[in-house]
């Protein structure tokens, strides 16, 4: 009896864990028309293609969970599997949920911005297939598309920069106590500008400048021309989501 016991309890881990992958590969006959909206984007990069599918339950459902919403993102070099990542549930807390793609501003990546769950996700697929996830969201980038900056979208503040030109991150700030807005480039510098800053001359403003140095960034206050003759950088999948829900704008 107890060995029947013992062999049970190591199956249900082993069942589990069947099932759950068993969903991690989209089935588009489990998710027919009448009851869910399927939006699928596919992507090319090198000799790969890349897949991503979000699905949703329809309004029309009021019994069911409208917030459901469950990813599929799918890298695949021929008929072979590469790298995936699989949301079974994203939800939108207060804000969106959901991947999306505004746009692509290397051609040597796929990057991707995550939403939902309070764990906003910079998603990068490089060259080589491989599915890279940072704490970030929606994301800036330098005109030589050499940096990458992103504010974590989450409970707390943060922000993540990646160096595109040598495929990795090259710092990571958690627990800022300030709410940030734009990035910017002046001369050889980088900054972000800090929202509601606390900074006592109407004509001044409070920014952080990036020190890869030390791989931190510096607060100052400066004069608002100094930020008027800086070059924003160009902003994706940033500001344009509203409403939004499960990757799509509604």
């Amino acid at each position: 009896m107890k060995k029947a016991i013992l062999i049970l309890l190591l199956l249900i881990p082993a069942l589990s864990f069947a099932q759950v992958d068993k969903q991690s590969f989209y089935n588009p006959n489990d998710y027919p028309a009448t009851k869910y909206s399927v939006k699928i984007d596919t992507f090319s990069l090198k000799t790969f293609k890349v897949e991503l599918v979000q699905v949703k339950l329809k309004a029309e459902q009021p019994s069911e969970n409208t917030a459901y919403c469950r990813i599929w993102l799918t890298v695949k070099s021929g008929n072979t599997v590469v790298d995936k990542l699989f949301f079974p549930e994203c939800h939108a807390t207060g804000g969106c949920s959901g991947i999306f793609a505004d746009g692509q501003p290397s051609k040597e990546y796929i990057i991707l911005s995550k939403f939902g769950d309070n764990s906003g996700q910079l998603i990068i697929i490089d060259n080589t297939g491989k599915i890279q996830t940072y704490p970030g969201g929606g994301y800036s980038v330098s005109d030589d598309l050499k940096y990458l900056f992103t504010v974590h979208e989450s409970n707390t503040i943060g922000v993540t920069v990646f160096d595109l030109s040598k495929n990795k991150m090259i710092y990571l700030i958690e627990q800022l106590k300030s709410e940030l807005a734009d990035f910017y480039q002046a001369g050889n510098k980088y900054f972000v500008v800090e929202i509601d800053d606390d900074a006592t001359n109407e004509n001044q403003t409070n920014i952080f400048t990036f020190d890869f140095a030390i791989g931190y960034m510096i607060k100052s206050t400066v004069n608002d021309q100094y930020v008027e003759k800086a070059t924003r950088l160009k902003a994706y999948n940033r500001y344009n989501f509203a409403p939004c829900n499960c990757g799509q704008k509604n």
